[in-house]
């Protein structure tokens, strides 16, 4: 570690108790700046970018396997942008849009052929009601429109 002005400036790393390294760090101005890289058993499990002590950027998962299973947008702290998830073979399970930590936008999880099993939109956080006509007339009206 160093330090500059008494704070910490440069990588900074943590260890578990058999010596492997469990995260590493970068700092600026005693903030944690750049990207944080976290281990599990030796491995690399996630990258976390940060600005100015608050993720910022993209997170990735790492699974086993040594591929990307989710991508995270963040922006001040907050999710913020695409969120998706995927399954061991690459094939999408979920996206999803987030602004300013809530969801927003759409919302969608896809079986493990890749169809998609279910849509929902998010207004700030909250469930937009599905807008189906409820009865026959009203969806005669929509259609006619």
């Amino acid at each position: 570690m160093q330090f500059q002005d008494s704070k910490l400036n440069g990588i900074s790393n943590s260890y578990d108790d058999r010596g492997q390294v469990t995260l590493k760090m970068t700092y600026k101005d005693g903030k944690l700046h750049d990207r944080m890289l976290t281990y599990n058993l030796g491995d690399l499990y996630m990258v976390t970018k940060y600005a100015n002590d608050k993720e910022h950027g993209e997170r990735l998962l790492i699974n086993a396997s040594r591929q990307i299973y989710a991508r995270q947008q963040y922006e001040n702290g907050l999710q913020h942008g695409e969120s998706s998830f995927s399954n061991e073979e690459g094939l999408l399970l979920s996206k999803e849009q987030f602004q300013e930590g809530k969801r927003h936008g759409e919302s969608v999880i896809y079986d493990t052929q890749g169809n998609e099993v279910q849509k929902r939109v998010y207004d700030e956080g909250k469930l937009v009601p599905d807008e189906k006509p409820e009865t026959q007339e009203q969806e005669l009206e929509a259609e006619a429109a």
